[in-house]
């Protein structure tokens, strides 16, 4: 049987495909477990096992404790017990195979290199200065080298019900740069990596669903052989994560920055916007100069003070301090949080 949001998902987009990895959702902190560890025996009867999790360090107060799994009588009288919410997580990996054997793909990932642009037109992501700095990687070639796939990710929630407002399901999805543009966002060239199931309310954190995609984006960076429709001998493929692009609210919980009416709510500076209790963000000031810019090395050490955090109290001053939160993509060497991260310009001027 399909949990509810990926039923809801496969009609939402027409994804008959059933190769999700299946892991149980504490409902109060969204851990991550197995669905073999929801459930113990104890004195010969299964009983439901609490989230261990523990997200600051002192004393044994700190953990989660939330019930993993319910129990559920089934009409023959049968006792099972079912986790309460299922995150369906599909190998980005895989996908990338699946993608790669249909003739032509291949060789459409290798048309970005002949275009030609007028000079001072960016049309698209290949003639922006991300994408010329991957060209190379420290002095090796990147994107330069053939093979080598550069990918955007996707985070968005939507109500799949035309008719009903209160289930929302989450899904981070990534598309293939390489691709050209009218290719890359047709339906069959999604890929999509996790489905985040409907709860009371919107997770505080995207880590734990997230911390699957990372392992594989690990594994991807260094390189992995891949089946694809121009060879039948498996050949090595790299990939990386270039660009984060979402609404404000989703990119802010997928790279780590605090919202956009926190006190030093832009991921691109540490402006100080004032704000009195129980009043709006004075967003003036426009001197540029006075606008210090965030860089990479000092998020990612920012970044790991909160998330070093030994209580609460301590997470939300630094967070707020710093106007950062910790996202577990800084786990990938290359990322650059505060360059990948999109300025969503749809809301900003188009809406």
């Amino acid at each position: 049987m399909l949990p509810s949001s990926l039923y809801l998902l496969q009609n939402f987009v027409n994804l008959k495909r059933d190769n999700f990895v299946k892991f149980a959702v504490c409902l109060k902190c969204a851990a991550l477990y197995q669905l073999e560890n929801c459930t113990r025996v104890v004195g010969g009867k299964i009983v439901p096992n609490l989230c261990s999790n523990k997200p600051f360090k002192k004393g044994r107060r700190g953990q989660c404790e939330e019930l993993l799994a319910k129990k559920v009588i089934l009409g023959s009288g049968k006792v099972c017990f079912y986790p309460y919410k299922v995150y369906c997580f599909n190998s980005i990996i895989d996908q990338v195979e699946n993608l790669l054997k249909r003739p032509g793909v291949p060789e459409m990932c290798e048309q970005w290199r002949e275009r030609t642009v007028e000079e001072n037109i960016l049309a698209d992501v290949y003639d922006g200065q991300i994408w010329k700095d991957f060209l190379k990687y420290k002095g090796k070639d990147y994107l330069n080298a053939p093979r080598n796939l550069a990918f955007a990710i996707n985070v968005d929630w939507f109500q799949p019900f035309k008719r009903r407002n209160d289930r929302s399901v989450g899904v981070i999805y990534l598309v293939l740069l390489n691709l050209p543009r009218e290719e890359r966002f047709k339906w069959e060239n999604i890929i999509v990596a996790g489905i985040i199931p409907e709860m009371s309310k919107e997770p505080k954190s995207l880590n734990p669903f997230l911390e699957p995609i990372v392992d594989e984006f690990k594994a991807f960076w260094k390189g992995v052989k891949l089946t694809t429709s121009q060879s039948k001998i498996p050949l090595t493929y790299r990939g990386a994560i270039l660009l984060a692009s979402a609404d404000l609210p989703a990119v802010r919980k997928l790279c780590g920055f605090k919202g956009h009416s926190a006190h030093r709510g832009c991921s691109k500076c540490f402006k100080y916007f004032p704000r009195n209790f129980g009043e709006k963000s004075d967003y003036s000031g426009f001197d540029r100069e006075l606008w210090p810019p965030r860089q990479n090395e000092s998020h990612r050490l920012h970044a790991e003070m909160v998330r070093k955090a030994s209580t609460q109290k301590r997470h939300d001053d630094l967070a707020r301090e710093y106007g950062v939160y910790y996202s577990c993509l800084l786990k990938l060497e290359y990322f650059d949080v505060v360059r990948f991260t999109a300025i969503d310009p749809m809301h900003n001027l188009f809406l």
